[in-house]
């Protein structure tokens, strides 16, 4: 009896959010090298050039994400990267309609290759709606390594049931 593959795996549905920043317009940036900037090219790849909002200067940043699902568990997955990467960790703050979820003083955005690392974090379904979400992002840059998101999403996977295997 053939298994389809796909059907070991969890499911995991990605949301996307529409991103803006109050007074301000997103730019372009790319990182001038990497830890592995010796290997990039010919090992990775180019570097990549991203539209993102900077929000270094206290700026925050809003992820409008619509969920079909509240019965679930959550991640919310930010591509972000610093300005200034060889200062390896900034300070993020995310707030869930108007709470805070999230409030690390050290997060690290390790650039090893191609200039636009992603880090996940656990975010409780407590947090979430029905339908429209806020998600804002903002930083102190106590690090002053300055703070460039990209990309915003929620990722969905389902409710861990009792004795149930799940990937990791």
């Amino acid at each position: 009896m053939a298994t389809n593959i796909v059907d070991l795996y969890e499911s995991i549905t990605i949301y996307s959010g529409e991103l803006y920043c109050a007074g301000k317009e997103k730019s372009f940036f790319k990182s001038p090298s990497s830890i592995h900037s010796e290997v990039t090219d010919w090992a990775y790849g180019n570097m990549i050039e991203k539209e993102c909002f900077d929000i270094s200067d206290g700026s925050i940043l809003t992820a409008k994400i619509n969920l079909k699902n509240v019965d679930a568990r959550f991640k919310i997955k930010l591509n972000a990267t610093l300005i200034e990467w060889e200062k390896h960790t900034i300070d993020i703050t995310i707030k869930v309609n108007g709470q805070v979820a999230v409030s690390i003083s050290d997060v690290l955005l390790e650039n090893v290759n191609l200039g636009w690392p992603s880090v996940y974090f656990d975010v409780d379904k407590s947090f979430f709606n029905l339908g429209e979400n806020l998600v804002e992002i903002s930083t102190a840059n106590h690090t002053e390594g300055g703070l460039l998101v990209s990309e915003v999403r929620v990722l969905e996977f389902p409710d861990i049931r009792e004795k149930e295997q799940i990937s990791v």
